[in-house]
């Protein structure tokens, strides 16, 4: 199995046949082989300027990718640019820690790759790899920038095993009802109140808890809000001490 998931890898990096090197978002050039050895997850980025989800998404990648190389996750993403011209490019990719298919060298295989990956709209994250190919149900990239954008470095690597096991978590956190793996993270282990405190979720625990999904441009739950505020303080005085709402 090792060695044809190390062929399969192979293929994958093969779609970049006809490009030397990368670029660097300081403009220096890097060699395309010597990523290919020292990198376990490697993935393609589509993306451009005009677009405003993807505009949207890639500080959500970004942040991600940070954290992972931060922990020394061998990850790698190139961008392929679908900008319409060079300067655009350059202004997206100038705030990409990661690497980019120069621009003179995008245009065939741009067109190449998204055939090939079957990206019919961007952003679209491909993960290069044998646990995450096309037939894996991941070929679209929708689904991998799905992963990140809602499970952020827990989408690493980015597979459909990891989805798999992930969205697994997910209908037992649903069924279980367990507040810390519902409302927390790793990283968070608290909520915080109107006054910016930080409150234990552990503290929660016995209490009736309600989640309020709203927004403050959605004039209809200004209106709920009141009317939620109003029967909370209510509840907060007949039964003090177990009622929460998030």
């Amino acid at each position: 199995m090792e060695g044809g998931e190390e062929v399969e890898k192979e293929g994958n990096m093969s779609q970049l046949a006809g490009v030397q090197f990368l670029l660097s978002n300081e403009g220096k050039e890097v060699p395309l082989s010597s990523i290919e050895d020292r990198t376990a997850c490697l993935c393609l980025f589509f993306s451009a300027h005009w677009c405003r989800p993807c505009r949207s998404f890639t500080p959500t990648l970004l942040q991600a990718y940070t954290a992972l190389r931060s922990a020394g996750k061998s990850v790698e993403i190139i961008f392929v640019s679908l900008d319409r011209d060079e300067a655009s490019f350059r202004d997206h990719f100038q705030g990409m820690p990661w690497l980019a298919v120069p621009f003179d060298a995008a245009g065939l295989l741009r067109q190449k790759l998204c055939a090939r990956f079957a990206v019919e709209r961007i952003p679209a994250l491909i993960p290069l790899s044998a646990s995450a190919t096309p037939s894996s149900g991941l070929g679209s990239g929708e689904d991998a920038v799905r992963l990140v954008g809602e499970y952020g470095v827990d989408a690493y690597p980015f597979s459909a095993q990891r989805r798999r096991e992930l969205e697994s978590m997910d209908d037992a956190r649903r069924e279980g009802g367990r507040l810390q793996e519902l409302l927390g993270c790793e990283e968070r282990d608290y909520v915080i109140s109107a006054d910016d405190i930080k409150i234990p979720i552990a503290d929660l625990d016995g209490k009736t808890v309600g989640l309020y999904f709203g927004a403050h441009w959605c004039p209809p739950c200004h209106v709920f809000t009141k009317q939620l505020k109003e029967v909370y303080n209510e509840l907060k005085i007949l039964r003090p001490g177990s009622f929460e709402d998030s």
